[in-house]
């Protein structure tokens, strides 16, 4: 039997495991793993006039325009949308989740679940401590992530994210996963809800 392609969406602050998640979850099901927070980096890093104005709000830790973001993600989306995707770090804001849904509705998919991983500050900046210690290098970890900046973020993200949360909670979309759990639990959980889809 042919496995029905998947279309998700993983949201979490930064330094929540969303990029392993989704990595995971590419490898089991073929998908193609949209990072928005690796197209912007590869943007800034390419130096393009558009990558030097995503670099002035990144450097910032301000959140970068939707229709700047759209621009940059909408190719991906075309090509994931033949194969089955997981976005990852976007929708950030109700005007981009809009922007996804009608973008969506327009290439005939629906998504299927949108994965919340839960996990309190505290417990990121502990993780990035510990991995930092180890002289690795934290998965997430970006130019601008300093303690500081990453608090500022984490407020942000908070404050943006709960009208987010709310609209994919109304399409019944919104699966909350523990994600303060080890890797391996957390991957397992997401499939046994996947499943039950």
């Amino acid at each position: 039997m042919k496995r029905k392609k998947l279309y998700l969406v993983i949201i979490g602050p930064s330094g929540s495991g969303k990029g392993t998640q989704a990595k995971l979850l590419t490898d089991k099901f073929g998908l193609i793993h949209i990072s928005m927070g690796d197209l912007l980096r590869e943007q800034i890093q390419s130096k393009t006039e558009v990558g030097k104005r995503i670099a002035i709000f990144v450097n910032q830790g301000r959140w970068v325009p939707d229709g700047l973001v759209f621009q940059i993600i909408q190719p991906f989306l075309k090509k994931g949308s033949r194969q089955g995707f997981i976005i990852d770090g976007f929708p950030r804001t109700i005007s981009q989740a809009e922007i996804l849904e009608k973008f969506l509705a327009k290439e005939k998919i629906t998504l299927d679940a949108v994965l919340l991983l839960e996990i309190r500050p505290e417990v990121i900046l502990a993780r990035r401590e510990k991995v930092i210690k180890e002289g690795r290098k934290f998965q997430e970890n970006r130019a601008d992530d300093s303690p500081e900046i990453f608090k500022r973020r984490f407020k942000s993200y908070q404050k943006t994210i709960n009208p987010i949360l709310r609209f994919y909670e109304k399409r019944n979309l919104l699966i909350k996963v523990d994600g303060e759990r080890p890797i391996k639990d957390i991957f397992q959980d997401i499939l046994v809800r996947l499943k039950a889809l």
